[in-house]
């Protein structure tokens, strides 16, 4: 299957491309490839959005944390992980949010949120839901639900079980 699509993709994205460009005509014009020129001039705002060209060190202040601090969780013979842990999921969402939103008192200026976007946007909005929904999926009450669902599926199935067999239990119904 790879072979039918590679070579196409390989002319596209390599061959046919158009690497560098004074304006946008060269990678409009017929049987050009990707427009990697586009590309690399969009660059910082497929990364930042709009966020302000003297807040975005902010930004890459805010995903170099969140990326220490998950190597150290994922890295199993780390020393201290309870403490990683912690600072993951307690400290580092309330030091994201001063640092991306701003914060006066600390003489950082705040930064709407409608001027956020770009990758950093999607990166943060995944691990919000990672550090959101870890915790509450491992907590008891999920673990019962879950035993609960796992209880009703059993159920129907012996219920359908036994509406298979009519010889013992009646009529089939439905």
């Amino acid at each position: 299957m790879i072979g039918l699509f590679l070579p196409a993709l390989l002319r596209f994205l390599v061959f046919d491309a158009v690497w560098s460009a004074p304006n946008g005509d060269l990678c409009r014009a017929p049987g050009a490839g990707a427009c990697w020129a586009f590309i690399g001039q969009k660059l910082p705002y497929f990364t930042y959005g709009s966020y302000p060209l003297a807040e975005r060190w902010r930004v890459d202040v805010t995903l170099i944390i969140g990326a220490g601090l998950i190597v150290w969780l994922l890295w199993l013979d780390a020393s201290r992980r309870l403490t990683a842990a912690i600072l993951f999921f307690g400290v580092y969402p309330i030091l994201s949010f001063i640092l991306l939103h701003g914060a006066p008192w600390a003489g950082l200026p705040r930064v709407d949120s409608d001027l956020w976007g770009g990758i950093f946007v999607s990166l943060l909005v995944a691990i919000v839901g990672i550090v959101v929904s870890l915790p509450l999926g491992n907590s008891p009450r999920a673990r019962a639900s879950f035993g609960l669902a796992r209880a009703q599926h059993r159920l129907r199935e012996l219920h359908r079980d036994r509406a298979r067999r009519p010889d013992d239990h009646g009529p089939v119904h439905g």
